[in-house]
């Protein structure tokens, strides 16, 4: 921009979003041993705090696992990942919410 400021566009859909949701929607489609997450996070602390979106990991979460089930539902692709993801957090289990590379329960979209 003329002011040198970069502005986050989802590429996907043009629309500004929330960069918390960015976030979560990195975490639940890239699947990343926890070395890899923790190293992400520092470098993504750089240039942004994780506080808000850790303060509010959960409904983060909700909204990038909904909208991956909603997708895959559209494009008749199985969603049972994001919904084991869902089903987990409304347990309040929010351990290892995230695709681990070294697990089988990756999500893609």
């Amino acid at each position: 921009s003329d002011d040198g400021e970069i502005y986050v566009i989802d590429n996907e859909s043009l629309a500004l979003r929330a960069l918390d949701y960015d976030v979560a929607r990195c975490w639940s489609r890239w699947p990343m041993a926890g070395g890899l997450r923790q190293a992400f996070a520092e470098g993504y602390e750089r240039y942004r705090s994780l506080h808000a979106f850790n303060a509010h990991v959960e409904f983060w979460a909700i909204n990038a696992f909904a909208l991956t089930a909603h997708v895959h539902v559209n494009h008749h692709k199985p969603c049972q990942p994001a919904l084991r993801a869902l089903e987990r957090i409304s347990r309040g289990d929010m351990e290892n919410l995230w695709p681990d590379l070294s697990s089988s329960h990756a999500i893609s979209n």
